[in-house]
């Protein structure tokens, strides 16, 4: 989706979500879902899934690769914390340790793009050249 970044991600996430139907479908036909369970499905895959393809591919095109994945991240970092203030379950210390490593290093990455004004890539990129032409 980055290499298209000028371009629209969205036929990268539709041929994705497409392949993805299809490998599926076969674990659909043992145990069809209930008219409840569609009404479902539906509305999680317009609503959640649907909305946040369509954000993401836009969100994309005004960031950098490493941030683009790092954003992907917050997700399956998150779960835990979802089902905490949902259903109430507790996680356990290592996932949320590993939670806030992930979470920390997220923000101090957008902060210090922010402070910065500049992405950070080109930082590195910037320091990678002026350490390899000294070195030489």
């Amino acid at each position: 989706m980055r290499l298209q970044k000028d371009g629209s991600p969205m036929e990268s996430v539709l041929l994705g979500n497409i392949l993805t139907a299809v490998v599926g479908i076969p674990f659909l036909i043992g145990s069809l879902p209930s008219l409840s369970g569609w009404v479902n499905l539906i509305i999680l895959g317009v609503a959640q899934l649907g909305l946040s393809y369509v954000f993401y591919s836009e969100a994309i095109k005004h960031s950098t690769a490493l941030e683009a994945v790092l954003i992907l991240m917050i997700e399956p970092i998150l779960s835990p914390v979802w089902v905490f203030l949902f259903i109430g379950e507790v996680p356990g210390k290592l996932p949320m340790i590993g939670g806030a490593i992930v979470i920390g290093a997220i923000t101090i990455r957008f902060i210090a793009r922010g402070l910065s004004g500049k992405p950070i890539a080109l930082k590195y990129a910037a320091a990678r050249s002026l350490f390899k032409r000294n070195r030489l």
